[in-house]
């Protein structure tokens, strides 16, 4: 599942996020009226004139079309909802960049930023250090394979996630621990970002 986070106990803040996510079921990526998914509107809260001051808000910015740069700017759906949120709220906007979960993790921890977003999955082993929000988006599991050996992965039987012990796994670095404890005959390869996979 995938949320925003803030610093821990900062239940106003997490309040004034839940109430855009109505019914946690769903989640609030099935509400696209004001989400930001028309191209032409991308940018539509980019202008503000909140009183309450800024949040500091930092994003993964490698998740099209949720969170990335275009032309040199932070842009996504998800982008767009911040933007919404802090408008309706009325605050402002100060955006960086991570690059890890861990980096955002320790951003919240330190009071350096407000919330974390960009495809944030809400992981139960930073439960005791940021508050999560409601769901966000409903996410699945996926895999991918090195181009080449794509017609041999497809016609492969895999009956359970235990046919994949013994193989060379490459996982994102937040997920290694469960990568080890489910494959635990398996080399697995840790990398900070998609990109490196």
């Amino acid at each position: 599942y995938i949320g925003f986070a803030v610093q821990k106990n900062n239940t106003t803040l997490l309040n004034e996020i839940n109430e855009l996510s109505g019914d946690n079921s769903t989640g609030i990526g099935e509400r696209k009226d004001w989400y930001g998914f028309d191209e032409e509107q991308k940018h539509i809260f980019k202008d503000q004139n909140g009183t309450k001051g800024y949040l500091n808000i930092m994003f993964r910015l490698e998740f099209p079309p949720y969170a990335y740069i275009e032309n040199g700017e932070s842009v996504g759906s998800e982008v767009g909802l911040m933007y919404h949120f802090t408008d309706l709220h009325g605050y402002r906007v100060n955006l960086s960049q991570a690059f890890t979960i861990q980096e955002q993790i320790d951003c919240l921890k330190n009071k350096t930023i407000d919330i974390a977003g960009g495809l944030l999955p809400i992981l139960d082993e930073y439960q005791n250090d940021v508050s999560y929000s409601n769901v966000f988006h409903p996410s699945g599991t996926g895999m991918i394979v090195r181009y080449g050996n794509h017609i041999e992965f497809e016609t492969t039987i895999y009956d359970s996630i235990e046919d994949f012990n013994g193989e060379s796994l490459g996982t994102l670095a937040v997920y290694s621990k469960l990568a080890k404890s489910l494959f635990q005959d398996s080399t697995i390869i840790n990398k900070d970002t998609f990109y490196e996979l």
